[in-house]
């Protein structure tokens, strides 16, 4: 018998893709001693080095669309610079108004569309190059070889609210940069975690220490990132932004020209007065967070009647001195504003990440902050055919006649499992009581979950209705030999099963489990696209973007996810021991038998 070998050892990367500036961070797992590393060397325009956790979230492309490339802080002076791309990978429509009209992101678009690129493949470029560049400083501080040693684990970062299709994009981008082509052997698997809750494990790992930090105290996370205004960028970033308070008077920006200058004509400096940055730039935006932590503050008062004890500051314009005053003196006599110093507050969400990475891979030390529970933001359930149809209960639109259960049944009707503002538990599951009727053994359990934003989801299948994936189980034959045989009116034999669908959600994924008589058949993470995207969607994000948003098609698993699907923890073609991604599935919106069909009791 040949000797049990170990697994190999896993690094963890982080990557936090932000709308201004994105970085990387890492830890090696099996080095307990060691702290989270963050990419802080970068390379500029002038062949500098810059000292930061982050990196412009900004990418140029020369005559030569595919070679002539710059990123980063090396991306020229002047115009025609891609920012805010970040936001491309949403819909159009999906975006707030405010949001969509904004001329920064009209602005991106308007290049894109010039470039003749589509968002995935313009984020896949500036992660190719975010990413030889931060593998270049992570094999620069360990030994070489590295790649043959360790398994890699990836965790991106996302906005809470965004659209689940986002996530495929992302992943999409993720397989044209190459990520998945880093390591000779073992396997690559991801993850995804939202910033806020992100930033949360931070500050609750890096203030355990606290004295006055106690079982059952709640906090508030301010994560005040990328979409502040920007004036000039080197001297807006490095400094003023940061730098600013109450008592300031004026800054002095120094002007960058591309020749020659005679100081005659062209001023080499120009000053900035603070009363005008603090007025025209930072009041609109502060008193939008102090709504924010307001409403925030007040919810937590709601639900524990009592306020939070800390507000802890993060993200890059976390870090401003300005803000730091205007929130301690607002909110400052019930509650502790904390705002750390350097740039711990701006890579905060990129260390949360690494922390979740070693969580969900069983790497995290006994100190690792989890979260016990979040709030649904979304109705989940099934769609099903009840049976008896009852015309004072169902819609006639969906009477039709089964000959498994001879009778009258109401098809495409829907039962509502978790409801907005619901607690979903990250470890008790919620647990539904399912039967399916099946002809054969090969037919398996196939489960379709829906979605629902309306404030009261629709008791049968209407527009608002839009599924996240189709679960297809394969039935053992022990199973199968059972299940008790039955006949239907027409003579065909029929068995049918009982079980249970449990599901789990970390905030990221939704796990979901198959039981039968207390055997578990089946139990993956499952990565959802978005809601039943429509073609002109699609083509929204700019290009021939369909090819953008396809779901990776290698993979082969238990649970198989269709293209229109949510949440984290898919695999790359060769995981085995985390989800994968199946091959895409149809549903019959009629049956035609009732393998095709789920029921719920």
């Amino acid at each position: 018998m040949a000797p049990k070998t170990e697994a190999p050892p896993t690094l963890v990367i982080a990557i936090d893709f932000g709308t201004t500036y994105s970085g990387i961070a890492w830890k090696f797992g099996d080095r307990e001693l060691e702290s989270i590393q963050t990419v802080t060397d970068w390379t500029t325009v002038r062949n500098y080095r810059i000292d930061a956790p982050k990196a412009p979230s900004a990418i140029f492309y020369g005559d030569n669309v595919n070679r002539d490339l710059t990123w980063g802080y090396m991306t020229p002076f002047g115009d025609g610079i891609l920012r805010w791309f970040k936001l491309l990978l949403v819909n159009e429509r999906d975006l707030p108004e405010n949001v969509r009209d904004c001329e920064h992101l009209k602005s991106a678009r308007d290049l894109m569309h010039k470039l003749n690129k589509t968002p995935v493949q313009v984020f896949s470029d500036y992660l190719r190059n975010l990413w030889e560049y931060s593998r270049e400083r992570i094999e620069a501080a360990e030994e070489k070889g590295w790649t043959n040693i360790y398994r890699i684990h990836f965790v991106l970062t996302l906005p809470a609210i965004w659209p689940h299709y986002v996530r495929s994009r992302m992943l999409e981008a993720m397989k044209i940069a190459g990520l998945f082509e880093v390591i000779l052997e073992g396997k690559t698997t991801y993850g995804f975690i939202s910033e806020p809750e992100a930033a949360a494990l931070t500050c609750l790992r890096e203030n355990m220490g606290r004295c006055t930090l106690e079982v059952g105290d709640q906090f508030v996370v301010c994560d005040a990132g990328g979409g502040t205004v920007r004036i000039v960028k080197d001297d807006w970033e490095s400094g003023i932004k940061t730098a600013i308070c109450k008592e300031s008077d004026k800054y002095e920006i120094n002007l960058v020209y591309k020749g020659p200058v005679d100081p005659q004509f062209f001023p080499s400096s120009f000053a900035l007065q603070a009363d005008e940055i603090r007025e025209q730039v930072y009041k609109p935006v502060i008193e939008e967070i102090k709504e924010l932590i307001t409403t925030q503050i007040r919810q937590v008062e709601e639900g524990y009647q009592k306020p939070p004890k800390f507000v802890f500051l993060v993200g890059g314009f976390g870090r401003s001195k300005y803000l730091y005053q205007c929130l301690d003196e607002t909110f400052g006599k019930k509650t502790h504003i904390i705002q750390k110093r350097g740039a711990d507050p701006w890579s905060a969400v990129l260390r949360g990440a690494v922390l979740h990475g070693l969580s969900r891979t069983g790497l995290a030390d006994s100190i690792t902050a989890v979260v016990d529970s979040r709030i649904s933001r979304h109705n989940y359930g099934t769609v099903f055919n009840d049976c008896p149809f009852d015309i004072k209960k169902h819609d006639i639109r969906d009477r039709e006649y089964c000959p498994y259960d001879k009778n009258w049944i109401a098809v495409d009707q829907t039962e509502w499992y978790i409801g907005i503002g619901d607690a979903v538990s990250t470890y008790k599951p919620a647990s539904f009581s399912c039967y399916q009727a099946l002809t054969n053994p090969d037919q398996g359990l196939q489960i379709e979950i829906v979605i629902s934003d309306s404030a009261e989801p629709p008791a049968r299948r209407d527009e608002s209705v839009k599924r996240l994936c189709l679960i297809k189980v394969p039935l053992p034959s022990k199973v199968w030999g059972k299940l008790r045989k039955e006949i239907n009116e027409d003579g065909k034999a029929f068995r049918r099963i009982n079980y249970d669908l449990r599901m789990i959600s970390d905030g990221s994924s939704l796990e979901f489990a198959i039981w039968f008589k207390e055997q578990c058949l089946a139990s993956q993470y499952v990565e959802f696209e978005s809601t039943q995207m429509q073609k002109e969607e699609a083509t929204d994000s700019g290009g021939e973007a369909d090819a953008e948003m396809m779901e990776p098609e290698e993979s082969v698993s238990v649970i198989e996810v269709e293209d229109d699907t949510d949440d984290e923890y898919m695999d790359c073609p060769d995981r085995e021991d985390e989800s994968t991604v199946g091959d895409h599935s149809t549903v019959r919106g009629r049956h035609d038998s009732l393998g095709d069909d789920f029921l719920s009791e």
